[in-house]
């Protein structure tokens, strides 16, 4: 958690909000589950471009999940928006 965006949740309200937010985004949303074997281990997403990022769980760290979840993120950042506009989003 080294390069989080923000200070941690105070009250287990706000986490319960943001993980509500995490399963079931926003319609239009640069932020995607990412799913292995059935399980949800992480998410990928782009909160705001050109800054992308991810979370994993770290018992899967290693096996190039990151890596698949980013190239597949990126792939569909450049299909939803014009990639020339990175100031705000398209």
């Amino acid at each position: 958690m080294r390069f989080w965006s923000r200070p941690e949740h105070e009250p287990l309200e706000e986490t319960r909000r943001w993980l509500a937010d995490l399963i079931e985004p926003e319609a239009g949303s640069d932020d995607f589950l990412i799913e292995h074997g059935g399980t949800i281990i992480g998410k990928a997403g782009a909160l705001q471009l050109p800054k992308i990022g991810f979370l994993l769980h770290p018992g899967n760290w290693g096996k190039g999940l990151a890596h698949k979840a980013l190239v597949a993120l990126i792939a569909n950042l450049f299909a939803a928006h014009d990639p020339s506009r990175t100031d705000r989003r398209s």
